[in-house]
């Protein structure tokens, strides 16, 4: 049955969908958890937590086109959340347009500090701007720039346990550009905006930059969490070709890796990854969509230990 507050979310496993789905359904939204495996556990989300917030699973994959439009239709979902599949070789038009052909409105996408207009001019070297601009560009066709949201939050708090969660685990960090400063910005504090925006139907707004509260080097974040551990780390500066062989071990992609580690040396020597004016307003904007001020790095880090142990 539809309802025009129904919303399907795309990626509940993941940290910041979890997220959008849990505000969502506080607002009192219909929320459906569109997943590859619907039987997989979602992290961070039990089932008694599941069954109170009312959640339904479905199967869809973002790369599958007719999945997503069959689950659509099924829910009968208004609203949907959904981010980048780097895999869609049409920038995922074909998804997009699945969404429309289903049922959906109104559209919440993740996309990335890194985007600024004019979408167009972005090139395509330039890897995380360029494949969420596209996307942006692909929505803004098929549904128009009122029907549509882009949350363009800046470096994640999770990236330190992403890239470096094993190194934390032992004691010992090699690091590529360590005083290059992020604003951690978390997803608990992304997903309740995306959330939030869906359930609440906010379309006076388009581009939604988010931001952490206080910019820190990544060598401060580091600190925090050997403190927070209660650890002593050894650390090693490292540079851009090592960093290129840390990225591959990781299994990303050589031309992703050699990117990655060309952008964090670029970083690394203005030591800025943004202008001030446009962190100061991400950061409000957090509050602006919450109601609460944004979650601090060491916060986060108290609130996620078991994640470094």
């Amino acid at each position: 049955m539809s309802s025009s507050n129904s919303i399907i979310i795309f990626g509940p496993t993941g940290n910041v969908g979890r997220n959008a789905a849990i505000a969502a359904g506080k607002l009192g939204a219909k929320v459906f958890l569109a997943m590859r495996d619907p039987k997989k556990t979602i992290p961070g989300l039990d089932e008694s937590e599941e069954k109170k917030g009312g959640f339904e699973r479905v199967q869809a994959d973002l790369t599958d086109s007719e999945s997503v439009k069959k689950a659509v239709k099924d829910t009968g979902a208004k609203k949907a959340f959904f981010y980048l599949m780097h895999a869609a070789g049409d920038h995922m038009r074909g998804t997009i347009q699945a969404l429309k052909e289903g049922g959906v409105e109104f559209v919440v996408f993740l996309s990335s500090y890194t985007v600024k207009e004019p979408l167009e001019d972005i090139p395509q070297q330039d890897i995380i701007p360029y494949g969420h601009a596209q996307v942006e560009l692909q929505l803004l066709d098929i549904y128009g720039k009122e029907n549509f949201v882009a949350i363009r939050p800046g470096g994640f708090a999770t990236n330190i346990q992403m890239w470096h969660g094993d190194e934390i685990q032992k004691g010992s960090l090699k690091i590529q550009a360590p005083d290059a400063e992020f604003d951690g910005i978390t997803a608990e504090d992304m997903g309740e905006v995306a959330g939030n925006i869906l359930a609440k139907d906010q379309k006076d707004v388009h581009a939604v930059y988010l931001f952490g509260p206080k910019m820190l080097s990544r060598i401060e974040q580091v600190r925090i969490v050997e403190k927070a551990l209660g650890k002593k780390f050894e650390i090693a500066e490292i540079g851009e070709e090592e960093a290129v062989q840390q990225y591959l071990t990781k299994g990303i992609p050589e031309h992703f890796a050699k990117y990655l580690a060309g952008k964090m040396a670029e970083i690394g020597d203005s030591k800025a990854s943004f202008a001030v004016k446009d962190w100061e307003e991400g950061v409000k904007n957090v509050e602006r969509f919450t109601g609460h001020p944004a979650i601090g790095f060491e916060e986060w880090v108290g609130r996620n230990l078991d994640r470094f142990r």
